[in-house]
C-alpha cells in the first residue's frame, strides 16, 4: 500500500466538519471499549472519523508510555477509539508497536477492528454469479468458516518436496463472539435490514467519489504494467480479463482469509500461487499479523488494487471508504449493553489510584464462569494454550466427569496463597507476567501473593486421566496427526483463579537502596560491621489485580526418531499465565512459563508451599 497524493486536495481534506474540541464529550480511557485501527491517515483514517455518530475529547495518556495520536468518539453508544500508524511507517512491525501502545493506555478494550485497503485476489476460473467474484471497491472480512484460518501470514512458510506449501507461523483467530455478529449482519442482509448505502454516504467528500466501473479492469497476472505509467492509461485494452458485469450497483462484501506479510504483492502470477497456498485467500495487507498477535481482531479491507503490476492509488480513498461503512454497519449489529462499561473492579482501582500513591497494573478481567464456559477446558489436548479453541482435542464430557476432579469451594478468607522464596521461578513468572517491576536487580525473598478467592480445578490424579483421555480412538488419530508434523502438545491439567489478588514485596531506601538494621547493644559484632548489614525499609503493596487466571499443564514432545510414534512427557509442570482477559478463540500472555520438578498434584497448598524446590531463573 502507498498513501494517496495528497497534493492537490489537502485543503478540501482538512475541513472534516468535526465540532470544537472544547464542546466536546470528555471520558476517560476506561470507559472505550472498541479499538480501530488504521495504516493510512488519508483515506484509512478520515474514513473512520467520518463514521463516528459523535466525537469526543481525546483523553490524556502518557506520552512517556504510549506516542499514538488518537481520536474517540461513539458509534451506535460503543465509546470507539481510533488511531493510526505512524505516516510512512506501514507494516506489521509498526502496528505491533502501535496496538501495544494503545492497550497500555486503553485497559478496557473487548475487541480491535483493523480496517482499511487491501488487494484483492480475483477469483479464478471467474464465476457465473459477478457478485461472488472480487471486484476494486468491494469488502473483504477476514473470517472462515471451515477449518482455514481468517488470516494467516504468507511470508512464513516452507515449500515441501511434494510442491505442497506449509504455514508454520499461525495466528490467533477472531473470538466466537466475533463471529456470532457477523452471523447476525449477514441475516440482517439478507433481510435487506442493512445500511450500507446510508453510512457510506456519510463519505460525502468529492475525494470518496467512486471511480467508473469501466477503470475496474482486470488483466492476466502475465501481463506486466507499462514501467514508469501511473495508471493504466496506457494498457492494452484488449488484453483485458471478461468478467460478467454486476447487473447493479451494490455493497458486495465477501467472508474469506487474508494472507498477510511484510512485503506489498504486487505481482499477479505469485498472488496466484499464494493465495492457492493460503486458503485461497481473498486479499493481501501488509499489518494483520502485528494486530492479531496481540488483540482480538477482526480484519476488513476495502479493495483497492488486484495486487499485480497494474497497482495504483485511483480506487484507495472509495475503497477505504466501504470497508469504514461496513464496520460502521458492524458495530450496528452489536448491542452496546453486551460489551458493557467500566467494569466494577477496573473502576475500583481507578479510585485507589486517584487516592492512593500505590503503583497499580493492569487488570486481569476475567470472566466470572470461567471454569463452565467453553474457553478452554480441564482435559484439554492443545497445540497452544492461548489458542484453545484451535486445533484441539476436547474429551468428552461424562469422561472427564468420571475422572474424580477436584474442585474445592471458593475460599471467601483473606489469606495467604503463596510465600516461596521469590527467586522462584514460580513466583518471578507470575509477577512478571502482571507487569511487576524488578528493574535489573533481583527481587526481594518477601514477595507474596494475597488473595480474597481461590478457585482452582484440577484431578485427583493427573497421570490416569490423561491415560484414559488418550485411549479414545479420536486422541489418537488427533496426536497422529501431531506426530507428522513433530509438533508439541499440552494437556491441560489444572486451572487456578485467584480474585481480588494483591502482590507485595519488600522495598528499599531510595537513596542508598538499602537501610541500616540497628542491631541489639549486646550484639558481639565489631560497629562497622554492625552498620555495613542491611535490610530492607519496609513492605510496600507493588499492585492489586482483580483476576489472576493460570493454566496448569504437561508438555508432551516428539523425539528426532519417534519410531514407535508415541510423544515423550515432560517431567515438569508448566503454568501458563494469561495477561489479560480471554478473548474468544486466544489467550494474551507474557511468554512466561513456570517449570516446576513434577510432583503430584493433589493439593493447591502443597503446590505452593516451601517444601516444593523451584528454580532459580539466574541458574538457566
Amino acid at each position: 500500500m502507498s498513501p494517496l497524493n495528497q497534493s492537490s486536495q489537502s485543503s478540501s481534506l482538512a475541513n472534516t466538519g468535526m465540532m470544537n474540541e472544547t464542546s466536546l464529550k470528555q471520558l476517560t480511557t476506561l470507559h472505550y471499549t472498541v479499538a480501530w485501527f488504521c495504516a493510512l491517515p488519508i483515506p484509512e483514517l478520515l474514513a473512520a472519523k467520518k463514521m463516528l455518530d459523535n466525537p469526543h475529547r481525546t483523553p490524556a495518556v502518557d506520552i512517556l508510555e504510549d506516542q499514538n495520536a488518537y481520536t474517540c468518539g461513539d458509534i451506535n453508544g460503543h465509546n470507539v477509539v481510533i488511531t493510526c500508524l505512524p505516516l510512512g511507517d506501514i507494516g506489521n512491525l509498526s502496528a505491533a508497536t502501535v496496538v501495544e501502545n494503545l492497550t497500555r493506555s486503553f485497559k478496557n478494550i473487548k475487541f480491535a477492528l483493523l480496517v482499511g485497503i487491501g488487494g484483492g485476489v480475483p477469483r479464478t476460473p471467474h464465476l457465473k454469479d459477478p457478485s461472488k467474484d472480487i471486484h476494486l471497491g468491494d469488502v473483504v472480512v477476514g473470517w472462515t468458516s471451515h477449518e482455514a484460518e481468517a488470516v494467516v501470514k504468507w511470508d512464513k512458510g516452507k515449500r515441501l518436496a511434494d510442491g505442497r506449501y506449509q504455514i508454520i507461523s499461525r495466528l490467533p483467530p477472531p473470538s466466537r463472539y466475533i463471529g456470532n455478529a457477523l452471523s447476525k449482519l449477514l441475516a440482517k442482509h439478507a433481510c435487506g435490514e442493512t445500511n450500507f448505502p446510508q453510512h457510506l454516504a456519510r463519505c460525502n467528500s468529492e475525494v470518496f467519489s467512486p471511480p467508473s466501473t469501466s477503470e475496474d479492469t482486470l488483466y492476466p497476472s502475465d501481463y506486466i504494467h507499462p514501467s514508469g505509467e501511473p495508471d493504466c492509461s496506457k494498457c492494452d485494452p484488449r488484453l483485458g480479463v471478461p468478467r460478467l458485469p454486476r447487473l447493479k450497483n451494490t455493497f458486495e462484501f465477501h467472508f474469506g482469509t487474508i494472507a498477510t506479510g511484510d512485503t506489498v504483492m504486487k505481482d499477479g502470477a505469485l498472488r496466484d500461487q499464494v493465495s492457492h497456498d493460503c486458503y485461497d485467500a481473498m486479499c493481501f495487507d501488509m499489518e494483520a499479523a502485528g494486530i492479531l498477535n496481540r488483540q482480538n481482531c477482526l480484519v476488513i479491507r476495502g479493495i483497492s488494487d488486484y495486487a499485480d503490476t497494474h497497482k495504483n492509488d485511483q480506487w484507495q480513498p472509495y475503497a477505504a471508504a466501504t470497508a469504514a461503512a461496513f464496520t460502521r454497519e458492524y458495530l450496528y449489529t452489536i448491542d452496546p449493553g453486551i460489551l458493557g462499561g467500566i467494569p466494577e473492579s477496573v473502576e475500583t482501582n481507578r479510585v485507589n489510584e486517584r487516592n492512593s500513591t500505590l503503583q497499580l497494573s493492569q487488570n486481569a478481567i476475567l470472566l466470572p464462569d470461567i471454569f463452565t464456559s467453553d474457553l478452554i477446558k480441564i482435559g484439554q489436548l492443545v497445540v497452544n494454550p492461548l489458542v484453545p479453541n484451535f486445533n484441539n482435542y476436547t474429551p468428552p464430557a461424562d469422561l472427564v466427569k468420571d475422572l474424580e476432579i477436584m474442585r474445592p469451594e471458593p475460599v471467601t478468607a483473606y489469606r495467604r496463597l503463596i510465600g516461596v522464596d521469590a527467586n522462584g521461578k514460580f513466583i518471578v513468572s507470575l509477577a512478571k507476567s502482571h507487569t511487576i517491576g524488578f528493574g535489573t536487580r533481583k527481587p526481594s525473598n518477601t514477595l507474596e501473593v494475597n488473595a480474597e478467592q481461590l478457585l482452582y480445578q484440577t484431578f485427583q490424579n493427573a497421570t490416569e486421566a490423561l491415560r484414559k483421555i488418550c485411549e479414545s480412538e479420536e486422541a489418537k488419530k488427533w496426536i497422529a496427526d501431531l506426530a507428522l508434523g513433530g509438533k508439541p502438545f499440552y494437556f491441560v491439567f489444572g486451572l487456578l483463579w485467584l480474585q481480588h489478588a494483591e502482590f507485595k514485596r519488600a522495598i528499599a531506601s531510595e537513596s542508598n537502596r538499602y537501610t541500616t538494621a540497628p542491631l541489639d547493644e549486646n550484639s558481639q559484632l565489631p560497629h562497622h560491621l554492625r552498620m555495613q548489614i542491611s535490610r530492607f525499609k519496609t513492605e510496600s503493596l507493588e499492585c492489586r489485580i482483580n483476576g489472576v487466571f493460570g493454566i496448569e499443564l504437561m508438555k508432551a514432545k516428539w523425539g528426532w526418531f519417534r519410531r514407535t510414534g508415541n510423544p515423550t512427557w515432560d517431567d515438569k509442570v508448566h503454568w501458563k499465565w494469561p495477561h489479560r482477559a480471554y478473548k474468544g478463540g486466544a489467550l494474551e500472555d507474557r511468554e512466561f512459563v513456570l517449570d516446576l520438578e513434577h510432583v503430584d498434584i493433589n493439593d493447591l497448598n502443597a503446590l505452593m508451599s516451601n517444601e516444593i524446590d523451584t528454580v532459580d531463573p539466574d541458574d538457566e
